[in-house]
């Protein structure tokens, strides 16, 4: 059994299953939560007796159903400490991508116009602009063998979906937009004057059509 548990992927579950025992039975808050959904106990590993450790995970796996019900409960969800960083970063993404999708199914509409898509990829790039929910993470690059000298900088997230964003827009982004834009009934306007990009796109259109 010992050496069983020294296999790299075994290891691994054990290690999990640890975690998971370590976290209920630690944490007097996760702990009443548990109970409240649960009338068995966790057995915690023992450090003398690797078969013990067998013992917890099955009783673990028979636990499931006890341990999901109080992951989905709703004192847990309101717990300020339930989120883990990677779900943290999901809720993130989510919420930074909710526009783009909003975008993705006005124009799977029927009735999406050219218009339509200019204003609304001009929205997208506007949330991006204002996004809060990505923050700047550090990364560290090692540019030498020996590990002595390490450069790290600051990225931001939103500015990588920026990238996406302005790649896809100027691809597709032609001077008839901006004349779909300015004749929509929707948008038209004195905000439309001064406009730089659809003055520019508006006149390069109509100068491709009658060569002056």
């Amino acid at each position: 059994m010992e050496d069983i548990g020294k296999i790299e992927w075994v290891c691994m579950i054990f290690k999990r299953a640890k975690s998971i025992v370590k976290m209920v039975t630690k944490r007097p808050k996760v702990l009443s939560m548990y109970r409240a959904n649960s009338t068995l106990e966790i057995l915690k590993p023992s450090a003398t007796r690797f078969a013990y450790m067998f013992i917890v995970l099955e009783h673990l796996i028979r636990l499931r159903p006890n341990l999901i019900c109080t992951i989905s409960s709703e004192e847990w969800i309101r717990w300020d400490k339930s989120t883990t960083p990677k779900f943290i970063d999901a809720e993130a993404l989510v919420k930074t991508l909710q526009r783009v999708y909003i975008v993705l199914r006005i124009t799977d509409m029927q009735g999406s116009t050219l218009g339509l898509s200019y204003e609304y990829m001009d929205k997208i790039g506007e949330s991006l602009s204002k996004n809060t929910y990505l923050t700047p993470e550090k990364i560290y690059l090692n540019f030498f063998s020996n590990k002595d000298f390490l450069l790290h900088y600051e990225f931001c997230k939103i500015d990588i979906i920026r990238e996406v964003w302005n790649a896809r827009w100027n691809w597709f982004h032609k001077p008839i937009h901006a004349v779909a834009h300015i004749l929509h009934p929707l948008w038209r306007g004195p905000h439309q004057l001064g406009n730089d990009e659809l003055d520019s796109g508006f006149e390069e259109y109509v100068e491709r059509w009658t060569g002056t």
